[in-house]
């Protein structure tokens, strides 16, 4: 017995079961792919300047 059917064996022995389905394309299966993971932003740093539109709003208009 090969490794593959004795992991089937041993899933149908704990009351696994087999779904026949009809032959021909599924319309709806879901594909997973891409990254498991998101990106963290990047931490500002102290030293930079603020971005022209915080700048033109944190200035006293004269």
């Amino acid at each position: 017995m090969s490794d593959e059917e004795a992991m089937i064996s041993d899933y149908l022995s704990r009351g696994g079961k087999v779904t026949k389905c009809a032959p021909g394309p599924s319309d709806n299966v879901v594909y997973r792919s891409g990254p498991r993971f998101r990106r963290q932003p990047k931490p500002s740093q102290p030293n930079e300047a603020p971005p022209a539109a915080q700048a033109a709003a944190q200035s006293p208009e004269a």
